[in-house]
């Protein structure tokens, strides 16, 4: 029988009717009391992919929304797959080596991070202070070992680090993962910047399979180090080159990190968030506006020519970005229609917002504007509106 709670206060009554008291095991009951927002991650379902269902890269940078990557060795496509694990799950992230690399020399690795806001629960640098829980199902054809660096910042903006580790068991089956990450005595930063890092090493050479390194930094005393204790060789421990092999694959589902609260250094079940909800979250850190084939009037902001060569459109988020975004476009310039002329040569000048989510895009161009006519910034056939509010 696991640990009871309740009114002892180890205990608490599944029923008290009628002088009945029945007690229930603490595994049964915690989830049922924990409610949502469990899940820190967001997109840990990895449901939403703004850029696109499928990515073929020998770069790193985002793939499906919320998770990033650094690629240092051969071709890496990232996809969306309906290979799930039991658990209600309709989407798993899958990387998959689409070009070989025989000789890597560096290392590739899937990424996210955190806002330091959304860690203040956890209560780390207080004397209240619980542990962190990571858990996830992964699944791959390639038996071997993932590194799970991470980076926590403090208030000051110094950081420690810590480098636990999974073992691929079995191949081709999924497997459910499990790491508690112990509080610091220093809290997270409290801000909209990066208050957590985590970076799983997926496949490692060159550098990071220094010759000798006998150093595991799963072994460090005390879990967090100081910041760049580690060497490359140690990052890299015991994880296999698998990128030498083409069609290598790794699967994850169901990523959840959340406040260990009952301190039993066990899981919740996954937190299912509508795909609304989801989406509205990823949307904090990144939009993109999409050509549509079926409509000739693309627009995504509107507003007024205010002289001859500069024009302000009001961009309507759909929510508040995390901070002033950077906005680009797969056209390399802008296409604004202002008083009946379509001009195809604007640059944005900056953002500006109010500090709701009514944005104000400030276009220019090399002139030959009416001032006081009306302006509609649109997306030309094919392209696209890349709007980044990323960590």
């Amino acid at each position: 029988m696991g640990k009871l709670i309740g009114t002892d206060p180890n205990q608490v009554p599944a029923n008290a009717s009628l002088g009945t008291m029945a007690f229930q095991d603490y595994d049964v009951v915690a989830p049922l009391l924990m409610g949502g927002r469990r899940n820190i991650f967001i997109n840990g379902d990895f449901n939403i992919a703004q850029r696109g269902t499928s990515l073929t890269s020998s770069s790193g940078g985002y793939k499906l929304d919320r998770w990033t990557s650094y690629i240092g060795e051969g071709t890496w496509t990232v996809s969306q797959d309906d290979d799930v694990p039991p658990g209600g799950y309709s989407k798993s992230m899958k990387w998959l080596v689409s070009t070989a690399d025989s000789t890597p020399s560096t290392a590739t690795h899937v990424s996210t991070r955190v806002e330091g806001q959304d860690l203040q629960g956890a209560g780390w640098g207080t004397t209240g202070a619980k542990p962190l829980i990571l858990s996830f199902w992964v699944k791959s054809n390639a038996a071997t070992r993932h590194n799970v660096e991470m980076d926590m910042y403090h208030p000051d903006d110094s950081f420690e680090v810590a480098s636990p580790h999974y073992q691929i068991n079995e191949i081709d089956t999924w497997e459910f993962k499990t790491i508690v990450i112990p509080p610091t005595s220093q809290g997270f930063r409290n801000t909209n910047t990066s208050g957590l890092l985590i970076n799983i090493f997926i496949s490692c050479g060159g550098q990071f399979h220094a010759p000798g390194q006998t150093e595991d930094p799963s072994d460090y005393v005390g879990f967090w180090a100081p910041s760049n204790t580690f060497t490359n060789g140690q990052r890299g421990f015991g994880v296999s080159g698998i990128v030498k092999n083409l069609n290598t694959y790794v699967k994850w589902a169901g990523m959840q990190l959340e406040v260990d609260y009952s301190g039993t250094g066990k899981p919740t079940p996954f937190e299912h968030r509508s795909y609304g909800e989801e989406l509205a979250l990823c949307q904090r850190y990144y939009q993109q506006v999409n050509y549509a084939s079926s409509d000739t009037h693309n627009w995504y902001a509107s507003g007024i020519v205010y002289d001859g060569d500069d024009a302000f459109c009001l961009y309507p988020s759909p929510v508040q970005l995390r901070a002033l975004p950077t906005v680009t476009t797969s056209q390399g310039n802008f296409t604004l229609r202002c008083g009946g002329t379509t001009h195809t040569n604007f640059t944005m000048q900056d953002v500006r917002t109010t500090g709701s989510s009514q944005y104000t895009f400030h276009f220019d161009n090399s002139g030959g504007l009416t001032t006081g006519d009306a302006a509609m910034a649109m997306v030309p056939t094919n392209h696209y509106v890349y709007i980044d509010a990323e960590l």
